[in-house]
C-alpha cells in the first residue's frame, strides 16, 4: 500500500514564494518512474551473468600463470565496474529529499523512515 501511495504521485512543476518574494521552481518527481531496486541476490546474479556474457570464459592448460592472472583480473574488474555503474545509476535516479517539495519529502519520511 505504501508503494502504491508513492506511485500515485504525479510529476508536477509548482512555484512557491521564496523569502524575498522571488519564485523558486521546485520539480516534483514522477515517483512511478523510479526503477525497482533488485534484491541483493538478484543484483549479484544479474551482475555475474553479465560478466559471464561479456568476458572470455575459457582458460587453457598451456596458458602461463601471468595470462591466467590477467584473465581473472579482467573478470574481477569488469564485475566491480558493473556493480559500481548499476549502484550509481540507482542512486542518481532516486529523487533527493532536498530537491522535492517539503510535502513529498515529509511523506517519504513517514512512509520510509530515512533513519
Amino acid at each position: 500500500q505504501r508503494g502504491q501511495a508513492v506511485q500515485t504521485l504525479v510529476c508536477v512543476i509548482c512555484y512557491c514564494f521564496g523569502s524575498r518574494n522571488q519564485f523558486i521552481k521546485m520539480v516534483l518527481y514522477n515517483f512511478k518512474k523510479i526503477a525497482v531496486v533488485p534484491t541483493a541476490k538478484d543484483f549479484v546474479d544479474i551482475t555475474l551473468s553479465k560478466t559471464q556474457r561479456k568476458t572470455p570464459t575459457v582458460v587453457h592448460k598451456q596458458y602461463k600463470i601471468s595470462r591466467i592472472r590477467q584473465f581473472y583480473m579482467r573478470k574481477v574488474k569488469f564485475t566491480q565496474q558493473s556493480f559500481h555503474d548499476r549502484l550509481s545509476q540507482i542512486i542518481q535516479e532516486f529523487p533527493k529529499l532536498d530537491d522535492i517539495h517539503p510535502f513529498y519529502a515529509d511523506l517519504m519520511n513517514v512512509l520510509y523512515d530515512k533513519d
